[in-house]
């Protein structure tokens, strides 16, 4: 016998069984809770694009007509984007009257920060394996530490500004352009 909960429907415990084992009957003890032997079950699958950028969980066998829990869970250095239906929830509850599959697509995260960048920027802010390099900055050069703080304030030159720091990831402003840097 296998047994499923269900969203609670008139205090009901569902299961499904080819027959009713013996010394079960119809009733339990208390006056709000019953058993229902074969009711209709839909099986609801679900799964990511790819099983390196994330996963799905409570994909499974459903009560007909009731609702079953969808979440989209991304892995590290992933992001969840959508459904493949256009939902994008990524913990979503769907109504059970069918055999259906869900995909759930994930991407990379993006290490580019959006910027506002002229036509006259010619300004290169990378990392490297022992620094964060900026070329061509005007004006100063501020690098945060992924909790938002200041750690160093560098004055700009027109050449090649290279800026010791240990590995890690780093925000570097200067001017109206940022950039998300990893040194490694």
């Amino acid at each position: 016998m296998s047994v499923r909960s269900a969203p609670a429907q008139s205090g009901a415990i569902y299961c499904q069984a080819e027959e009713k084992p013996s010394g079960w009957d119809d009733g339990w003890a208390s006056s709000q809770s019953k058993i229902v032997w074969g009711a209709p079950m839909v099986t609801i699958e679900a799964e990511p694009d790819d099983e390196k950028y994330g996963s799905v969980i409570y994909a499974g066998t459903y009560l007909e007509d009731g609702e079953a829990l969808l979440i989209a869970h991304s892995k590290a250095g992933y992001k969840f984007i959508k459904w493949e239906d256009g939902c994008t929830d990524s913990v979503r509850t769907v109504n059970v009257s069918e055999a259906k599959k869900y995909k759930a697509l994930f991407s990379p995260l993006s290490t580019d920060i959006p910027t506002v960048k002229s036509d006259f920027d010619d300004r290169m802010i990378y990392g490297t394996k022992e620094a964060i390099v900026v070329e061509s900055a005007t004006e100063d050069i501020y690098v945060f530490n992924v909790a938002g703080q200041l750690i160093i304030r560098q004055p700009a030159t027109m050449a090649r500004t290279e800026i010791a720091v240990s590995k890690g990831v780093y925000v570097i402003k200067t001017g109206a352009r940022s950039k998300l840097v990893i040194v490694d």
